[in-house]
């Protein structure tokens, strides 16, 4: 009979500690007895609870949690699995104390939830080698959908596992703050009372960074994995809320631009636009890029809808916008990519001034199987790209300007656009092929 008592304690105890274990709730201080702080770390991402390295300013607790980065994949984190989901009534944003070896660490805070989109944010610590609390902004994400938290630091960046590469936070809880206003168009980054916040799926990584070939402007950095998905890609904003005031799309106006800065021309872009809560009322588009390693403005017409999705509904309030790099093509294929861009806007390409027509000379025109073009000096030896564009808005053709014709043979008869982008700016001139 002793022995059957005590088989039953040791039972009743071991489901006891099992039940502790899921019991994991916010606020997290890694302090809580009882509570076993377990961590899902991932990708090379390696947690481990330890003594408070340095109990001093706003942080003298006895517990926090180390965050090591190996070489793994340039996406290790951890993640943090809550007994239920989260209940944001009346809070906008996460709070939490960390200490890091440098300033220059993108640190990702993304909620996941079963089926739900997720939603993250990137902030990035002030201080190094002392503890601060930092806030992640999450406008608005609804209720009962998530209940787990993702932690990646240098998202983009190897570890090496050393001391530039170990981070520690404590003390992760919901608040509510005065955010910034939900983004409107133009979506440039630039805007210093903004959160620029992503919504990565697929296998896609998301933040702001300085643009590569211009150290004075903000831009998105995506990086898509090796093994990421055909459908990988990045919504604007978070939580799947998109803009404050609908796209004001019209009868005779359904163009979005973007600035891309790609590794290789040809890479296919989808564009698609949603109604926020609705995502089966959508309509999708894609393109190509035309240059690598250098800025392009892209335009994504969507009165020309990709193959096998829908058409575009006027009745339909769009306010949510994704991109989609190098679409269809997995991540095993494609390998690690990162793409670059900026200047998000509907009706007129933003950063891409228009040039006098005088710079660029036509001709013949009207035009049979071969149009010339002569630059003036002021554009000789600059990268330039053209489109050619019929009345629809149609992109018929695209590619490098690096020679003086271009053949319009394939043409039907009608006017057209061309659209030659340099690095001073947009010209555009009009021709008819007959």
């Amino acid at each position: 009979m002793k022995n059957f008592t005590k088989l039953f304690l040791l039972l009743i105890t071991l489901l006891f500690a099992k039940s502790t274990i899921a019991q994991i709730t916010l606020p997290i201080t890694f302090e809580t007895p009882g509570i076993i702080y377990s961590q899902i770390d991932f990708a090379g991402g390696r947690t481990t609870i330890l003594p408070n390295p340095n109990p001093s300013g706003i942080n003298t607790s006895v517990s926090v949690l180390q965050m090591v980065k190996d070489s793994d994949q340039v996406y290790g984190g951890s993640k943090i699995e809550l007994a239920g989901f989260i209940d944001f009534t009346n809070l906008n944003a996460l709070k939490m104390k960390v200490h890091c070896p440098r300033v220059n660490v993108g640190i990702l805070v993304k909620f996941e939830g079963p089926g739900a989109q997720t939603a993250d944010n990137i902030v990035f610590p002030t201080v190094a080698n002392q503890w601060e609390e930092l806030t992640w902004n999450f406008p608005n994400l609804p209720n009962n959908t998530y209940n787990a938290i993702t932690f990646i630091y240098d998202l983009g960046i190897f570890g090496n596992s050393g001391p530039d590469f170990t981070f520690y936070q404590d003390d992760i809880s919901l608040a509510q703050v005065a955010g910034p206003a939900q983004l409107t168009l133009p979506v440039t980054f630039d805007d210093a009372g903004t959160t620029y916040g992503f919504t990565d799926f697929g296998g896609t990584f998301t933040e702001s960074v300085v643009d590569p070939a211009n150290a004075s402007n903000t831009v998105a950095k995506t990086i898509r994995g090796g093994t990421a998905e055909t459908y990988a890609g990045t919504t604007i904003g978070t939580g799947g809320l998109g803009f404050a005031i609908p796209i004001p799309f019209t009868a005779s106006n359904r163009k979005m631009f973007a600035r891309v800065y790609a590794p290789a021309a040809g890479i296919p872009v989808r564009f698609k636009v949603e109604v926020s809560g609705q995502p089966t009322q959508s309509v999708e588009t894609q393109t190509l890029t035309t240059v690598a390693n250098a800025w392009e403005t892209i335009t994504f017409d969507l009165n020309n809808q990709a193959s096998g999705t829908a058409q575009f509904d006027a009745s339909f309030p769009y306010n949510v916008a994704s991109i989609f790099f190098n679409f269809d093509v997995p991540g095993s294929v494609a390998g690690v990519q990162t793409y670059y861009w900026d200047d998000v806007n509907f009706g007129n390409a933003v950063g891409i001034s228009t040039l006098s027509n005088d710079l660029i000379s036509i001709y013949p025109n009207p035009v049979s199987d071969r149009i010339t073009i002569q630059l003036s000096n002021e554009l000789k030896n600059s990268n330039s790209t053209y489109k050619i564009v019929d009345l629809t808005g149609r992109i018929i053709a695209s590619g490098i300007l690096n020679v003086s014709e271009i053949d319009v043979n394939q043409l039907l008869n009608g006017i057209y656009s061309l659209q030659i982008n340099t690095e001073k700016g947009l010209i555009n001139k009009t021709f008819v092929k007959q």
